[in-house]
């Protein structure tokens, strides 16, 4: 009996609190109502801003992708800017003026006749080089934790400096990369380490040999070949050709279109003193033999014919 009496005052206890709890519910339904609902919008809220956020990031490093083929660099500079000016994220305007600085840096090297066939950059390699230095500097002053766009941003002004003969300051800049403990993993220690190695060799001036003087000839007289040592026979040596009355011919002129008469080509040939049958005229007779008899036909010297 003391056990189902215990139960029994559980089971009361339990049905008790229950009906407490759906008492509290109804007196709170609202404010619970509001907290469930709360808590759902910032879920959803936040969901659709770190998506919208990715998308925008996504977008605006879309833009910042260069065609030299099909692309105008000074075009490609703006709008680099104009995406780092709208302030993204630190890493996206850091990116911005990275690119760039790569642009630039890539023009100035680039050869003259690229296998693309791409035409070459309007601008000056002046105007090239101040916008690639500009790039460079402003991703190093940009705050940001990546550490390999910093060290692209270096490893670009120490290309600038090689091109532009400053390698004490190229020096300077591979220095700091090798130094940087951010850096220690990275292959740029290894290409900073390299050209460092190759720095005194390649500030030495490159000196051209001069070119090997012209052979110089003595004039060839009139009618000698221009040859050293060929000696032209007389027989062989250019004349002027002559006409038929002993005067030098001139050449008659290719410029003149008029056409050529037949008169005047047969004007220099001699003229014939046979006079040329004409059309109707009967053919003259052959000459006749005066020593043939007029009698009987026979020829000289044949037998006599017997009667």
């Amino acid at each position: 009996m003391k056990a189902e009496r215990r139960q029994e005052l559980r089971t009361n206890e339990l049905s008790q609190h229950l009906d407490k709890l759906g008492e509290s519910f109804k007196r709170n339904s609202t404010l619970l109502t509001a907290v469930i609902v709360g808590a759902l919008v910032v879920v959803m809220a936040s969901y659709w801003y770190t998506n919208h956020r990715a998308a925008t990031i996504d977008s605006n490093v879309a833009e910042l992708s260069f065609d030299s083929t099909n692309e105008d660099l000074p075009g490609f500079i703006e709008r680099c800017k104009a995406v780092a000016g709208r302030g993204i994220s630190p890493e996206v305007t850091q990116m911005a003026w990275l690119r760039i600085g790569a642009a630039c840096l890539g023009e100035l090297t680039r050869p003259l006749n690229p296998a693309d066939g791409s035409a070459p950059s309007k601008m000056s390699r002046e105007a090239m080089a101040a916008a690639a230095k500009e790039g460079f500097s402003r991703a190093l002053t940009t705050t940001s934790k990546d550490a390999v766009t910093r060290a692209s941003a270096m490893f670009g002004l120490a290309l600038l400096d090689e091109d532009a003969g400053n390698f004490d300051a190229a020096r300077q800049q591979y220095e700091k990369i090798k130094a940087d403990p951010s850096l220690a993993d990275s292959p740029f220690v290894a290409q900073a380490t390299y050209r460092l190695n190759q720095l005194s060799h390649w500030a030495e001036p490159v000196v051209f040999a001069a070119p090997p003087p012209m052979p110089e000839f003595p004039a060839a007289p009139s009618g000698a070949s221009a040859i050293p040592g060929l000696t032209v026979p007389p027989s062989l040596a250019p004349t002027q050709p002559e006409s038929l009355n002993g005067s030098p011919q001139t050449p008659a002129s290719m410029d003149d279109d008029s056409p050529i008469s037949p008169e005047g080509a047969n004007s220099s040939a001699p003229e014939s003193t046979e006079q040329q049958p004409t059309e109707g005229d009967a053919p003259a007779a052959p000459p006749v033999d005066d020593a043939v008899p007029q009698g009987d036909g026979a020829a000289p010297g044949s037998p006599e014919r017997s009667h």
